[in-house]
């Protein structure tokens, strides 16, 4: 008797994660894909995705693109979101410690 295990991340769809997102941010994000991306310098070919805002954010997609120039695209979806938001995480107390 044999059972396939699946990656609970099948289960996830894309608007659970803009959700997910918009819960912890109070912004809304989406996925943009690219077929290409630049890390460490080097331009690796695949399928890769990316948060982008929908709106116009309160400033932290413009500071998390300049924390990570080339760290952005990532292969999965939730690997994405999980540095998304740890960075959100990161920026919210320095927006806090500056109050």
């Amino acid at each position: 008797m044999g059972s396939k295990s699946k990656n609970i991340t099948e289960f996830i769809t894309d608007q659970d994660y803009e959700q997910y997102l918009l819960d912890i941010t109070g912004n809304r994000y989406s996925f943009a894909s690219s077929s290409n991306r630049r890390y460490n310098g080097v331009v690796e070919e695949g399928d890769y995705y990316q948060l982008m805002p929908i709106y116009k954010d309160d400033g932290f997609f413009d500071w998390y693109t300049s924390e990570r120039p080339e760290d952005q695209f990532f292969v999965a979806k939730s690997d994405a979101v999980l540095k998304f938001v740890q960075y959100w995480v990161k920026w919210s107390a320095f927006k806090r410690d500056a109050l």
